[in-house]
């Protein structure tokens, strides 16, 4: 095949994903007026969405596919080449688990076990247990009603989105359009024996606003060096001095998983996010 062909080939491909992908999102919005859940098969999983949810939800069903499965199969080849193992039957340990998507891919793709999943929205919640039974997970996954913080007790957590992987701990008392939350830290967790640093193979977080206070409560795992997925948005890392030092005392690696994929010491992962217009990820990695 020439190049003109194989450029001409691709341009086709484009056009059917984007009419195909066009089909979809006009049926989802037709459905959120007859009913309240759609499913989307992902290769060989399933995914129950809520058809309120104009994020993971409606992504999920009209790509069949989130970025989230791509990032973490990359994590996953980027530790098998700076050497780092993960223990045997390692646990995946999911904080701002969504509806499941991320958790599922691990343990159905990839070479995890096990899972502890904290997901603090109530409706969030209720797909992520429905998702791990239709996926044959609901006896290997902990899936706890909760958000992970730097001290337990209880949050008022912001559910007004209707991206509803976009709700958010608010500092205000609770308020229309808020509910309140069970806060617990990764620490209590690890004391109470759910989460054992020692099969732990990944700790991944994506809650919105709280990773630096997540992180923060997770003290234990972040010492045994566990590998480490997290968000980072414009702006947000400068100012987490204690963390900082936290993770530079038991990391040696950051490496983007998105944009530029640059591999760089620990102590430059303050000012990543100064770099970025959109939120990345990072894999931080504890190597020799």
């Amino acid at each position: 095949m020439s190049a003109a062909d194989d450029r001409r080939r691709r341009r086709a491909e484009r056009a059917t994903r984007r009419e195909q992908y066009g089909a979809r999102e006009a049926f989802f919005d037709r459905a959120a007026g007859l009913t309240p859940y759609l499913a989307a098969r992902v290769g060989d999983e399933v995914f129950f969405v809520s058809t309120e949810d104009q994020g993971v939800g409606r992504r999920v069903f009209v790509r069949t596919w989130r970025k989230d499965m791509t990032t973490l199969a990359k994590a996953l080849d980027r530790l098998e080449e700076l050497g780092v193992r993960l223990p045997a039957e390692p646990v995946f340990v999911d904080v701002g688990a969504n509806i499941g998507t991320t958790t599922v891919t691990a343990l159905r793709r990839h070479a995890f076990a096990a899972g502890v999943a904290l997901e603090p929205a109530p409706g969030n919640f209720r797909l992520l247990r429905v998702n791990l039974a239709a996926n044959g997970l609901d006896g290997a996954v902990r899936a706890l009603n909760v958000a992970a913080g730097d001290r337990p007790g209880e949050v008022a957590l912001d559910t007004s989105r209707t991206n509803h992987g976009g709700h958010r701990v608010s500092p205000d008392a609770p308020a229309p359009g808020t509910v309140t939350v069970e806060r617990v830290t990764l620490d209590g967790l690890v004391e109470q024996g759910i989460v054992d640093p020692a099969r732990a193979g990944m700790l991944w977080i994506d809650a919105p606003g709280s990773e630096d206070q997540a992180l923060l409560g997770a003290t234990r795992l972040v010492e045994a060096g566990v590998p480490i997925v997290m968000s980072i948005r414009p702006g947000e890392l400068g100012a987490r001095t204690p963390l900082a030092g936290l993770l530079a005392a038991s990391y040696t690696d950051v490496v983007e998983l998105r944009k530029a994929e640059r591999h760089l010491p620990i102590a430059e992962l303050t000012t990543l996010s100064d770099t970025y217009e959109h939120k990345g990820d990072a894999l931080l990695v504890r190597r020799g």
